[in-house]
Parts: C-alpha cells; sequence; structure tokens
C-alpha cells in the first residue's frame, strides 16, 4: 500500500520517557481508527476483551491476553467489536535505533501465530508494568538496575523480541 493514500500519525512520546505508552477502552463497535501509518514501531495488547487490525490486507482478531507488534510504516487500521482495555505502547524510529542500530528493523510477532512460551507471558507483564509505571521516576524494587526503568524495561521488551519473534518465523 502507498503511505501517501494514508493519514500520518505524528506520535509525540510522553514527557517523562523517550515511548508512548497509553491505554483506551472502548464500550461499543463504533471505536474504529482508520488505516494509517507512523515512523514509530507499535505494540497493541488486549488486556480485555477484543480488538481487530488490519494489516497488509490481513485481519487479526486478538482477544484477551493477546498482542501484535507493528512495524514503523506499516498501513493498519483498528476497531473494537465490544467493550475492551488496550495498552498501546509506540516506541519512535529514532529510539529504536538505540536497540537496533535501524530504525525500521522489521519484526513480525503476534500471539495469533507464535505459540504462547514463557517470553509472552514476561512480555505481558513488563507492558502492563511500563503502563502503571509510566508517569512514576522511580520504579518499584524488582526492577532496580544500572539503567533507568525505562531503558531497562524497554531493552527487556526489545530483547524479548528480536530474540523470540525472529527466531520463529511464519
Amino acid at each position: 500500500m502507498n503511505q501517501t493514500e494514508y493519514k500520518h500519525e505524528l506520535i509525540m512520546p510522553n514527557d517523562s520517557i523517550p515511548v508512548k505508552i497509553f491505554s483506551f477502552s472502548a464500550h461499543n463497535d463504533l471505536r474504529i481508527i482508520p488505516s494509517h501509518w507512523h515512523r514509530s514501531a507499535e505494540i497493541l495488547y488486549v488486556r480485555r476483551g477484543k480488538l481487530n487490525i488490519w494489516m497488509n490486507k490481513r485481519k487479526y482478531e486478538l482477544n484477551r491476553n493477546d498482542f501484535i507488534y507493528i512495524n514503523s510504516k506499516e498501513v493498519h487500521s483498528t476497531q473494537s467489536p465490544e467493550d475492551n482495555e488496550v495498552i498501546v505502547l509506540q516506541i519512535p524510529g529514532d529510539f529504536l535505533k538505540t536497540f537496533s542500530n535501524n530504525e525500521s528493523l522489521y519484526i513480525h510477532c503476534n500471539t495469533l501465530e507464535l505459540k504462547d512460551n514463557k517470553i509472552f507471558s514476561a512480555m505481558r507483564e513488563l507492558l502492563y508494568q511500563m503502563y502503571l509505571y509510566k508517569n512514576q521516576q522511580v520504579f518499584p524494587s524488582h526492577f532496580c538496575c544500572k539503567q533507568t526503568p525505562i531503558d531497562h524495561l524497554m531493552t527487556v521488551i526489545m530483547d524479548f523480541f528480536l530474540f523470540s519473534c525472529l527466531n520463529n518465523p511464519d
């Protein structure tokens, strides 16, 4: 698909961290985000309910505890077919470069196509913890390390995706 045919969404990171993380809840099937793209990679994690995603001429139906990685510049749209809660992590291309030396690193990973495992359970927990503590300068003691908490969490998340998803092709 030609990106110029679709709306470009400009992603602005949260004030205190170099990524944007937020959640949304829908209460009926009227919540539709039309086809768009952005320079940020995006992880959508369904905490409750369902979420439909259209990407690469394919529909993905995510249920509770499913997540999907959407690559930078990939045209996609979403629809909430029922009451849901979704955590969204958007990772700007410049920040991706600090972990991969490539803002356009292509990763194919979702819980619909790859077998669920301990890594995915850890990913869910990290995404949720990152969401809970996004506005705090100090994270719980079990996150202590030499890196800042957000850098630590992002390193772990990127390691999960790079090692789990790149080593499990379609």
